[in-house]
């Protein structure tokens, strides 16, 4: 799966400034994303999460730690695709069989 990050259904973005909600959506589409695969977040393999401040990092990293604590993710500064977005997660899952 390529990134994604806090957009409804339409695709427009929400929780503007909220990077803890953008973050709670992020995963929601995730869900999703993959269950549309056949899969869960149970077959997440690893995360790059990139930030566009890194004034957010102990805020994503205290989430991640206290949601997905047993999940491999990496938390990098980068280019958000959106000026809107604090946040934009790239997901690698793989199916078990």
């Amino acid at each position: 799966m390529s990134g994604t990050a806090s957009i409804d259904k339409h695709g427009k973005y929400i929780y503007r400034g909220d990077v803890g909600r953008q973050l709670d959506r992020v995963f929601l589409n995730i869900r999703h994303l993959l269950l549309d695969a056949g899969a869960s977040l149970s077959d997440i393999a690893c995360l790059i999460i990139y930030l566009r401040d890194v004034s957010d990092y102990f805020t994503v990293s205290r989430y991640m730690e206290t949601h997905y604590g047993e999940t491999p993710y990496v938390i990098v500064r980068g280019k958000v695709c959106r000026s809107e977005w604090l946040v934009e997660i790239e997901c690698m899952a793989l199916q078990r069989q």
